[in-house]
C-alpha cells in the first residue's frame, strides 16, 4: 500500500480483474428486508401493512419527522413480515421483509421532477420524497441541507460525481444499466 496523504493509505482496487467483464444483470434475493432506520434521521413508520402488494418505488414507510427521509421498495411484491430484525449496526430495527415476484412492476405514482414550473419548495419536497440522502456514511437527507434558516442564503449547489458514479456513466453507455436508478443519481 502506497501513502497518498499524511495518515492515510491507498488500498488497492484491484480494477484489472473485473474491468473486461460487461455488466450483467442479476435477479434479486427471493426476499428483501428494507429495515426502518436507515440514515441519521428519524426512524420511519411503515405506510404498508403484510398482505399488501408493492410495487418498484412505492414508498413503503416514512416519517413527519423533519429529519427523515421516505423509504422506497426496490422491487415488486407483497409485504410478508414486519417485525425487528438485526440492523447493520447490531442493534435490532423494524424491518419490512417484501416477498419479490421478480416481475420488477414499477410505481405509478412516483415523484416526478419537470424543472419548468418549480419553486424551491417543490424541488426540496421532490428531494425528500424521492429519498435522496448523502453517499457518505450517516445517509444525510438532502432536502435538510437545501432548506437553511431564512436569514441563510444558498450560494452554490455542488454537484459532486466520484470515480464509481462516472464509471456507471460510461458502462450505461456500453451496456445499457437501470435507467431510472441512472436518473434518480444524474437528473437526467
Amino acid at each position: 500500500m502506497l501513502k497518498t496523504f499524511k495518515g492515510g493509505l491507498h488500498v488497492p482496487d484491484h480494477k484489472k480483474e473485473t474491468c473486461h467483464i460487461p455488466v450483467r444483470k442479476i435477479d434479486g434475493a427471493p426476499v428483501h428486508i428494507f429495515p426502518l432506520q436507515q440514515h441519521i434521521g428519524a426512524r420511519c413508520e411503515p405506510t404498508v401493512k403484510v398482505g399488501d402488494s408493492v410495487t418498484v418505488g412505492q414508498v413503503i414507510a416514512d416519517s413527519e419527522a423533519f429529519l427523515s427521509v421516505p423509504i422506497h421498495s426496490s422491487v415488486s411484491g407483497t409485504v410478508k413480515e414486519i417485525k425487528p430484525y438485526v440492523h447493520p449496526s447490531g442493534n435490532e430495527v423494524l424491518s419490512i421483509f417484501i416477498e419479490n415476484d421478480f416481475e420488477y412492476k414499477p410505481c405509478e405514482t412516483a415523484v416526478q421532477i419537470r424543472r419548468e414550473g418549480m419553486t424551491k419548495q417543490d424541488i426540496v419536497h421532490a428531494i425528500r420524497m424521492g429519498g435522496i440522502v448523502g453517499m457518505g456514511g450517516a445517509g444525510f437527507p438532502s432536502h435538510v441541507k437545501l432548506s437553511p434558516p431564512e436569514d441563510k442564503l444558498i450560494k452554490y449547489i455542488m454537484k459532486i460525481a466520484t470515480k464509481y458514479l462516472l464509471n456507471i456513466r460510461r458502462q450505461r453507455k456500453r451496456h445499457r444499466l437501470c435507467k431510472p436508478l441512472l436518473k434518480c443519481m444524474y437528473g437526467r
